[in-house]
């Protein structure tokens, strides 16, 4: 290791010694787990419901718009961290029909809401890997979609892919119907720079094809969001810090890194769980994970990034995901198409069915997918609205107090008071925002206002202190 990443790993420790700190004071479950807070309540814990008692008495936005997302579930192969249902090597047959399911899918929804087209203010297509497809499919399944949106209020287009499907004559084929489409953004899950962690993963790609396909997505000129996992097993410090130094020579316009999810947050169990759980395979201590993020964020730091969203670090503030924006921070109505695709809107959120045949099955039948979600109670509304946004970026009181009917002063002012006693978060005439400090640990925060049944871990992994969430989360709102 060289003397400059030494001197950041060093300041690194301090980060280490405060998650010690937040455990004993019971905000951090004793074994340094964590849960990804992108629902309230969790995507895993919503409880079977119908589309036509889910969708009862919703009105589309005022101004008609929506942010779409796309769910293709096909991929290569099926990489360890991954909780979702995917189609290992699809043939021809199954890609048809479950292309012509989701623009199905689509239509259902324009006559549920009387509309001719689909008012869109962002698209995500995700998986999977939609560039699995070829060239010739994948043009065809975005012009369907396209028949069928209104893209006039300046759309951001992200697609998420895979470097392997960048390569070559079909992968710069692929590029120029992306591009011929409206795609502006892409966001590519690169996971590493080491070739030996990157076989672990199951990954298709090795490092010098990542830096290929990111070199021709920018020449191309997408603007482009790396994406990294830390705390797997078997990476090193030393690997890591080499990962994201070679990360931010590349320049891409954002990177964006994820600890090692190994709780399933999804339809299915990852691998890597599994392998965990049979002691098959190691997990690195917490200790590693956490020396891990925060030299990444000395090094963004060092290159001038800020971050933007939770995770995830730019040079300019206001290059971001539009439809993570609107997931988690604005909570606009957020459709989503595809099995096991989950849908945000503001007073309820909902999930298409798992089982891929099931889904096809439905939508052909003329019927919506849904079978799980909420119709939010004012209590849940609340938690919602905080938990989230908070999370991501701040809490804004306009925007709390019309989502709510709530004044945000009256919501947990325990909590927030002891948060903001710890230099966890700060409270001013605007909101409530969390401080440096604390967005690196937002994730544990966020569970601080999750009510008992929808905490991930038990009462019995946490310490007795005065940031264990479970104290005084029996009740939102102060009367």
């Amino acid at each position: 290791m060289n003397e400059g990443i030494a001197d950041f790993v060093g300041r690194a420790r301090e980060y280490v010694a405060l998650y010690e700190h937040f455990q004993n004071l019971g905000m951090i479950c004793r074994q340094g787990d964590f849960f990804p807070g992108i629902a309230y309540p969790p995507v895993t814990m919503y409880p079977p419901i119908d589309p036509d008692t889910l969708l009862e008495g919703y009105c589309p936005p005022r101004d008609g718009a929506f942010d779409l997302y796309l769910h293709v579930p096909f991929c290569d192969r099926c990489c360890t961290y991954c909780h979702y249902p995917v189609q290992v090597r699809p043939d021809e047959a199954a890609i048809s029909a479950m292309l012509e399911a989701l623009v199905g899918e689509l239509d259902l929804y324009l006559r549920r809401f009387a509309l001719g087209r689909l008012k869109v203010r962002s698209i995500l297509l995700g998986g999977g890997t939609p560039t699995y497809l070829q060239p010739a499919v994948l043009d065809h399944f975005l012009g369907q979609v396209a028949s069928r949106i209104d893209t006039t209020a300046g759309t951001q287009f992200n697609v998420d892919l895979d470097p392997q499907t960048m390569l070559g004559t079909i992968g710069a084929e692929r590029l120029s119907v992306l591009a011929a489409h409206g795609v502006d953004r892409l966001t590519i899950g690169i996971n590493s720079f080491d070739d030996r962690i990157l076989a672990h993963m199951n990954r298709p790609h090795d490092a010098a094809e990542a830096v290929i396909a990111i070199r021709r997505a920018q020449e191309v000129g997408f603007q482009l969001d790396i994406e990294f996992i830390f705390g797997y097993p078997h990476q090193t410090l030393e690997s890591w810090t080499d990962t994201m130094m070679q990360a931010i020579a590349l320049q891409p316009e954002e990177i964006q890194i994820y600890r090692l999810k190994v709780k399933p947050y999804g339809d299915r169990t990852g691998t890597i769980t599994r392998m965990i759980e049979r002691k098959q395979i190691v997990q690195p201590e917490w200790q590693q994970a956490i020396l891990m993020k925060r030299c990444a964020h000395l090094l963004f730091e060092a290159d001038g990034r800020v971050q933007t969203l939770i995770r995830v670090f730019a040079k300019d503030p206001n290059i971001y995901s539009r439809y993570a924006e609107s997931l988690d921070c604005t909570l606009r109505d957020l459709l989503a198409l595809g099995p096991t695709a989950f849908s945000s809107f503001p007073d309820r959120f909902f999930l298409n069915c798992g089982d891929f045949r099931t889904y096809i099955e439905r939508i052909r039948s003329g019927c919506l997918a849904i079978d799980r979600g909420v119709l939010r109670n004012r209590e849940q509304q609340v938690r919602w609205a905080l938990a989230l946004p908070l999370r991501c970026r701040s809490v804004r009181r306009g925007p709390f107090e019309r989502q709510t009917g709530v004044a945000l002063d009256r919501v947990f002012p325990l909590k927030l008071r002891r948060l903001e006693d710890h230099g966890l978060l700060t409270r001013d005439a605007e909101g409530v925002a969390l401080t440096p400090r604390g967005r690196f640990f937002a994730d544990e925060i966020a569970l601080q206002f999750y009510q008992p049944q929808f905490q991930p871990f038990p009462r019995a992994d946490y310490r007795e202190g005065p940031l264990n969430p479970y104290h005084d989360s029996e009740q939102a709102v102060v009367v």
